[in-house]
């Protein structure tokens, strides 16, 4: 639009459409990311964001100045604009309440559905679009009952809804978006207590889930829900409050919707922006800083680089990087929160294998090669630099078994010295408890306690003569 001499912008008419464009250009992908990963809470607070985005771009760029001589009158494109204005508003929160309800749900063992059902999997669909889409359908559909009048324009902030001063405006528009957040600090309080809880089994519980979600993925969504939670809760609740503490008057639909309702009123403010667009601006970065620099994302810039035919400038680009890159140092803000889950995991691995392997029953024992044979798995020594020496053998121990014959016993026992041959047939039972001290009848192998286990044996002999 032509401008007078007299008007001039200012820094926030031309620093507000940069933020904003800028903010729309870097939300895309990520919001391309969660489409592929049919994540519907997240893709929907990324939706919202944009188009509000996309308004303040567009208003700051008509409407920079005071001059509202030269201002366009907005027709067509403030109707539709104040029309989602709260739809927009409602909308964030209700798909940040989603995404906390649906991390709480991913958290919760006594219900945690390892594969779940065709049907269920539709339910839980049809559970968040009305999550993230059914009350601002709503607030589309009631707000001419309320509409004071058919748009006003501010400078630099462009169309804005104007509302009756009534409280049936209270009650249809205004106090859905903080109960949506108040449900999505329930939610939010609910997540923390179940992470707390099973903190030692977190990796375990989000890996075992039939969910696109990984580790690193859990704790993004997580920490980019609870900032904006906690950005939206406070300005929701401020809004209610500027709008409650308003003087009101009774509700009447003849006086609201009269002959001067299709009148548009144009304000100039002097440069001044109302805050919310700043707010919608530093949203779009965050969601950026959160979903757009990880590693998955840093991928899938690379496949697209790749098909813009960027591979044969830059061959790097053709070959995928295995190891962590400035990427994932800076995409990964839950690098730290991972770390602590990564060695709290370790610790309790590690105790639970030490607890696993000395209370395990040993099913098969090999003396010659020294191994170990458990109910489900083979556990070898540990190896080290320096040959272990073979184990004292004392010749006066295999003379009262190589007199009676090969043992036999429900339990393996091999033994690499050749036995005699007799014209006795033996049957002898032995029992191997791997614990420590002596007792009455045991004979001590001190083959056997090789590898610094002790084994004991009790052997019981049963003869039969041949005939």
């Amino acid at each position: 639009m032509e401008q007078t001499a007299g008007y001039r912008r200012s820094a926030a008419a031309v620093l507000l459409p940069i933020l904003a464009f800028l903010s729309v250009f870097l939300t895309l992908p990520s919001f391309v990311w969660h489409l592929k990963n049919r994540n519907v809470a997240a893709c929907s607070l990324i939706v919202w964001i944009i188009l509000a985005n996309i308004f303040v771009f567009i208003n700051a760029i008509i409407w920079p100045t005071d001059d509202v001589a030269h201002w366009w009158s907005g027709v067509g494109l403030c109707d539709v604009e104040v029309k989602l204005a709260w739809a927009i508003s409602v909308g964030a929160c209700g798909s940040l309440t989603c995404i906390m309800r649906n991390l709480a749900k991913v958290m919760d063992v006594d219900r945690l559905s390892m594969v779940p059902s065709k049907a269920q999997r539709r339910r839980q669909m049809i559970v968040d679009v009305l999550w993230c889409y059914a009350c601002p359908v709503y607030i589309i559909a009631v707000d001419y009952v309320c509409q004071a009048g058919r748009y006003y324009i501010f400078t630099i902030s462009g169309c804005t809804p104007a509302v009756d001063n009534s409280w049936v405006t209270i009650v249809l528009i205004f106090i859905w978006a903080p109960i949506l957040c108040l449900a999505g600090s329930y939610y939010c309080v609910l997540l923390v207590i179940r992470l707390y809880r099973y903190r030692r089994q977190f990796t375990q519980i989000v890996s075992s889930t039939n969910s696109q979600l990984n580790r690193s993925r859990f704790l993004r969504l997580f920490s980019i829900a609870v900032i904006l939670l906690f950005l939206f809760l406070p300005v929701q609740f401020y809004i209610l409050y500027v709008n409650v503490s308003y003087p009101h008057h009774a509700y009447d639909w003849n006086s609201l919707h009269g002959a001067t309702w299709h009148d548009i009123i144009k304000v100039p403010t002097g440069g001044q922006v109302i805050f919310d667009r700043w707010i919608r601006v530093a949203s779009g970065f965050l969601l950026f800083f959160f979903f757009g620099m990880g590693r998955d994302a840093m991928e899938m810039y690379r496949c697209w680089l790749i098909h813009l035919g960027l591979g044969r400038v830059c061959p790097s680009l053709t070959q995928p990087s295995t190891t962590s890159s400035s990427s994932s140092r800076l995409g990964s803000f839950s690098s730290q929160a991972k770390h602590l889950f990564r060695k709290v995991s370790f610790a309790t691995t590690t105790m639970s294998s030490r607890s696993s392997r000395s209370n395990s029953e040993v099913n098969e024992i090999d003396a010659a090669p020294f191994t170990l044979r458990h109910a489900n798995q083979t556990c070898a020594p540990a190896r080290s630099a320096s040959p272990i020496p073979p184990p004292p053998v004392d010749p006066e121990y295999w003379k009262p078994l190589t007199a009676v014959g090969p043992p036999r016993r429900s339990q393996s026992l091999e033994f690499s010295p050749g036995h005699a041959q007799s014209n006795e047939k033996q049957t002898t039972g032995v029992s191997t408890h791997v614990h420590g001290g002596g007792a009455k009848g045991e004979t001590n192998s001190p083959i056997l306690a090789a590898g610094g286990m002790r084994v004991k044996t009790e052997i019981t002999q049963t003869t039969s003569r041949s005939t």
